[in-house]
């Protein structure tokens, strides 16, 4: 009956997959795997699994429900999430891969970086074809009427007589 147990165990533990390349397993209380989806690892000491484990600080991040370990595990960068399991000496680790979990927080930041590169784009555009308005469009009728103003204050009419013909 406990081996049938310990296989449901472990094909629950093995069945733990949030992304592709991520994975569950547990771990005892004094360092020793109990289930992975590796079947070479159980009762080995977690140190086989990475260097970076240490029983000491699964312990802590199982005290501590929101942090998160970070550790290479088969050449890949992880994020661990330890959660005790109530009743027993266990912990259960989910490691997940760094990368496909970030990737949704990746892809955001970079559709916003290019929707913030957009709007200035637009902003910068609209505030030079205000400028291109003010100084080609108004400014050069503005100095006309100016001049025009002046020259014809001085008893010079710029644009010459207009003269309007008569209907004969």
């Amino acid at each position: 009956a406990g081996d049938v147990y310990m296989e449901s165990v472990v094909a629950n533990v093995a069945s733990i997959r949030p992304t592709p390349q991520s994975f569950g397993f547990l771990v005892s209380a004094d360092g020793k795997i109990i289930a992975h989806r590796d079947q070479a690892l159980p009762l080995k000491p977690i140190a086989e699994l990475s260097k970076d484990l240490a029983v000491d600080k699964l312990v802590a991040a199982a005290k501590d429900s929101t942090s998160l370990l970070q550790a290479d595990i088969g050449g890949r960068n992880r994020l661990l999430s330890v959660v005790p399991i109530a009743g027993t000496s266990w912990m259960l680790v989910v490691a997940l891969d760094e990368s496909e979990a970030m990737a949704p927080i990746r892809s955001m930041l970079a559709t916003s970086l290019i929707s913030s590169v957009l709007v200035l784009l637009v902003a910068v555009g609209l505030l030079g074809a205000d400028d291109f308005v003010r100084h080609f469009v108004h400014q050069p009728t503005q100095f006309r009427v100016r001049v025009g103003r002046q020259r014809v204050g001085g008893g010079f009419q710029p644009f010459g007589r207009v003269r309007v013909a008569e209907d004969e």
